[in-house]
């Protein structure tokens, strides 16, 4: 419902999910954190051999910093719960598009990007 976006895939699974990837070359993608077959630190690992600066989104319902570490680590630019304002999620979208590191607000006193 964005002018500026379009979904091209939406993956059942980790290993779905980087098929995806590979077919469509998406600018910016969004992963859920805990899928079945392969988890998102997963997906990104394999898709970051091919491009390592791949735009990536992590969604999650599970706030724990040793999750949202991994993420970040395994390559993602902006680790997200689910319940975040659509707004948000949008921008937050722009922002990793435009090559951004994207926080979310509630983390912010969890964790910076120093210590990612």
């Amino acid at each position: 419902m964005q002018p500026d976006m379009e979904v091209v895939g939406e993956a059942r699974n980790g290993r779905e999910a980087v098929e995806l990837w590979l077919r469509y070359r998406p600018d910016v993608v969004l992963l859920d954190f805990r899928m079945p077959q392969l988890d998102a630190a997963g997906v990104l690992k394999e898709i970051r051999v091919i491009d390592p600066d791949v735009r990536s989104i992590v969604l999650t319902t599970f706030d724990n910093e040793s999750d949202a570490l991994r993420a970040f680590r395994a390559g993602a630019k902006a680790y997200l719960l689910k319940d975040i304002f659509r707004k948000e999620l949008l921008t937050c979208i722009r922002r990793v598009n435009a090559g951004e590191l994207f926080i979310q607000e509630r983390r912010t006193g969890k964790m910076t990007s120093k210590n990612i």
